[in-house]
């Protein structure tokens, strides 16, 4: 078993996610259910997965398809995708005075990933209880942290071989028979190709952004850390921060190779779920420009982790917040007022209205403070012997961030039970940077970060628009929640009734 050092101490983090990045620049892969990866399997071009010098390579490719430019284009898929998440709320809300909004949010999240990943019109939300793409992501994210299977892994990790065949066999049977990494795959590389072979058929989506990416050189000497960085420019302000990871970064690359861009553009649809081009899949349940299917392996195989990621907490993240605004009817009125006043009543939203909103921000930074959606995914590896102070961390140990256990430590967090977005009020200071980590910090913090970030908030905005949040008989006061190995989710559900602003409570 390899050694895990568990840090809660802030300042000791700040050194280890952003001052001494370089040394900390791997991820230890705690909670695999692989044993050692053989040269060439699928997963090795995973960006989460990547490490040293590629790692930096791809990281600093596909950072720049998170720009503020790029999300501004992005916000009008979302829109419209919201649309359609309306004309669900009205069809259940009719069928009965309450509704499981969970699964609307995945099948929105679902919607919006597929085609701002892969340009592709999946129509998921026809049919939000069904559809294949949402049975697909169940698949690969029922592994409970509590299942026989976990455990055993976790106990026996010689017993690796025999843990991931039984994984495969239960993919196959969960999933009629086929392999959901796979057929994702499969799509990724069917629009890949249609688009290498017609440039009319070029989309605004990430996997064009990354395939357009293969023309760019990139010397990763010039690199630093803050360009690796997520997000809005968080530590520029603090040059002595700036991480520089360029000892054992000093090469220079070329841009994304066919399979990282197939494999990330994957990964971006969990930061969403697996797609299925199979004998099995329904090729009709979604309007794609491809042409026959051919090899790019790496750029499925990103576009697949980016897809599984966004999906599950993008969505669990949505709601857990109408799940608190439900029970919160004060806050939720409050942001309601904040939304008519910038915004003005039934009007347009985009991306710079959504971004004038100071207590919606404060509303979903409690939510993900009180339910993070990643709790285990935050770690790092020591990649030397590096020593602070009485602490010694040999080359090698996992630095594990206990994110729940921060964001719920009642020294970092005064009645860290209740629910209060006045904690990140413009005005109060009291609480650490590094005490809120629902998408790490520093250099591989989340990279679909502002993406996630931006959907969620769109989607919370027009909702408080548009309704009143009123609980029902359904509604859990204290939401039961579902640990995966990664992963927190609703595990009951998140029931509300939607009232329509425009009829009595």
């Amino acid at each position: 078993m390899r050694p895990v050092l568990v840090v809660m101490d802030l300042d000791l983090l700040k050194e280890i996610l952003i001052k001494d990045f370089m040394d900390f620049a791997d991820r230890p892969g705690l909670f695999e259910l692989d044993p050692p990866r053989k040269p060439g399997e699928p997963i090795n071009d995973f960006l989460i997965f990547l490490r040293g010098t590629r790692w930096k390579r791809v990281r600093s490719v596909i950072t720049p398809s998170f720009t503020t430019l790029k999300l501004k284009t992005m916000a009008q898929t979302m829109d419209e995708t919201i649309n359609d998440l309306f004309r669900n709320i009205e069809e259940y809300s009719r069928q009965e005075n309450y509704l499981d909004v969970y699964k609307l949010f995945q099948a929105m999240t679902m919607d919006v990933m597929v085609k701002c990943a892969l340009g592709i019109d999946a129509h998921v939300q026809k049919n939000p209880m069904e559809h294949e793409l949402i049975h697909h992501a169940k698949v690969i994210f029922g592994t409970s942290i509590q299942s026989l299977l976990f455990l055993i892994h976790m106990s026996f990790p010689a017993f690796g071989w025999f843990t991931r065949n039984i994984r495969h066999l239960q993919y196959k049977f969960w999933n009629k028979g086929s392999n959901p990494f796979l057929d994702l795959v499969e799509v990724c590389r069917h629009v890949m190709k249609s688009r290498a072979a017609d440039p009319a058929k070029r989309r605004n989506d990430l996997l064009q952004l990354m395939m357009d990416s293969q023309n760019i050189s990139v010397n990763v000497t010039k690199v630093t850390g803050n360009q690796l960085t997520a997000g809005e420019e968080t530590y520029k302000s603090h040059p002595d921060e700036s991480t520089h990871v360029n000892d054992q970064f000093n090469v220079s690359k070329s841009g994304l190779s066919d399979n990282e861009v197939l494999y990330n553009a994957m990964l971006a649809l969990v930061a969403g779920q697996p797609l299925c081009h199979s004998s099995k899949f329904n090729q009709s349940s979604f309007d794609t420009d491809a042409g026959p299917s051919t090899g790019c392996p790496l750029c499925s195989r990103t576009t697949h982790i980016y897809f599984s990621f966004s999906y599950e907490t993008t969505s669990s993240a949505l709601g857990y917040t109408i799940h608190l605004l439900v029970q919160h009817p004060k806050v939720q009125e409050k942001l309601r007022q904040e939304v008519d006043e910038f915004v003005g009543k039934g009007g347009n939203l985009d991306y710079l209205s959504v971004h004038k909103l100071r207590y919606l921000d404060q509303v979903f930074s409690e939510c993900l403070r009180v339910y993070p959606p990643v709790f285990l995914f935050v770690n790092r590896e020591a990649n030397r012997d590096i020593t602070y102070g009485s602490i010694q961390i040999p080359k090698g140990t996992a630095v594990q961030v206990p994110v729940y256990h921060l964001h719920h430590n009642p020294a970092l967090w005064p009645d860290h039970e209740t629910f209060d977005p006045e904690r990140f009020s413009v005005d109060n200071h009291d609480h650490h940077p590094l005490a809120w980590q629902p998408f790490g910090h520093g250099p591989r913090n989340c990279i679909g970060m502002r993406f996630a970030q931006l959907e969620a908030k769109m989607a919370i905005t027009r909702i408080v628009q548009k309704y009143y949040l009123m609980p029902c008989e359904k509604t859990e006061k204290k939401l039961t929640v579902r640990l995966g190995i990664n992963i927190m989710n609703p595990a009951n559900g998140v029931f509300v009734k939607f009232i329509p602003r425009n009829s009595p409570k």
